[in-house]
């Protein structure tokens, strides 16, 4: 079935934190790790040794991107998602930079090369590094947790601005595709030498970068913790909902929305055979071969999978425009 253009989705924003990402950095014991173990049925994914301060977490050892790879592919494996989901609401991903140190091993590994730099005889291999980190950390956002990334901080040599640790290939993607990025700022201790619990900016400044897709939430947490954070993006999300008059709705409500149109294999390559048939039968068989030359390279339909569902449905869009071209409906 294609797409009615004129009948669009209308998007409609979820009243819970569940599936959104966020990003907290700070400078050491800004309380990152302690508030992320807070959150709701959380599991940890220890990349740094945080952890090791922390009781009563539950967690998997993080030793390398292989480690990483093996948790993640258990965390989404679409087979057992909804059991896991019963279990884990929250992933903490602890922390960022180290994790690409790990990633960096790993593709160096993989291709036999002393480091990236030299990689692919001399040309480098960024672009394998970026498309792995892409393809696992892309896999773990979409999988309906929330997901909480810890960061540490760096100066940005351009703008002398306090940002997220971390390169455009690994710390960007996150920076760009976070709900929430929050910059925690130490209050260092009280007259008694008791530590005063850290403040969370979610706005940017001069000083520092921060960010928030909601734009009604408040820019400043002056007691930062998990719960006061989520309590921000509740009270965010009644004002959007009094500002555009539009109710929101469930996570499961809202995955449901931004689900594409769903096509079944089977009946796609039926109809492309069916289609391809008539067409070949008017007299047009160089054409269709042409359509089947774009879209699925030198394989043959007959040598169509299921996992090229996608490159055989964009075949059939273009088959379907022939037929009704041809006057062959």
């Amino acid at each position: 079935m294609a797409i009615n253009i004129l009948q669009p989705k209308v998007s409609k924003l979820s009243n819970t934190m569940e599936g959104q990402q966020i990003l907290v950095y700070g400078s050491n014991s800004t309380g990152k790790s302690y508030q992320g173990s807070k959150l709701k049925d959380v599991l940890f994914l220890p990349f740094e040794n945080g952890i090791r301060t922390l009781n009563g977490v539950e967690f998997f050892p993080v030793n390398s991107w292989k480690d990483f790879r093996e948790i993640n592919k258990a965390l989404t494996d679409p087979k057992t998602i909804d059991e896991v989901k019963k279990k884990y609401k929250s992933i903490v991903f602890d922390e960022v930079y180290t994790a690409a140190r790990y990633l960096i091993d790993y593709v160096c590994k993989l291709h036999g090369a002393d480091s990236i730099r030299e990689g692919n005889n001399g040309f480098g291999l960024w672009s394998e590094l970026e498309t792995e980190w892409f393809q696992q950390i892309d896999k773990l956002m979409k999988a309906g947790f929330l997901v909480y990334f810890v960061g540490h901080t760096e100066i940005d040599k351009n703008t002398n601005q306090i940002v997220p640790k971390g390169d455009k290939r690994t710390m960007q993607f996150i920076r760009d595709n976070a709900d929430i990025v929050a910059y925690l700022k130490s209050n260092g201790v009280d007259e008694n030498g008791k530590v005063i619990p850290s403040s969370a900016y979610l706005a940017e400044t001069p000083e520092f970068f921060a960010r928030s897709r909601y734009t009604h939430i408040d820019p400043f947490i002056p007691e930062f913790s998990a719960e006061n954070l989520e309590k921000a993006v509740n009270e965010a999300i009644k004002r959007q909902e009094e500002a555009d008059g539009v109710k929101s709705i469930s996570r499961e409500e809202q995955v449901q929305l931004f689900e594409s149109e769903k096509q079944n294999f089977e009946e796609v390559l039926a109809e492309v055979n069916e289609l391809g048939g008539k067409v070949a039968n008017a007299g047009h068989l160089e054409e269709l071969l042409k359509l089947v030359k774009k879209h699925l390279g030198e394989k043959k339909v007959a040598d169509a999978q299921p996992a090229d569902l996608d490159l055989v449905y964009l075949l059939l869009l273009d088959v379907r425009d022939l037929v009704s071209e041809k006057g062959l409906n």
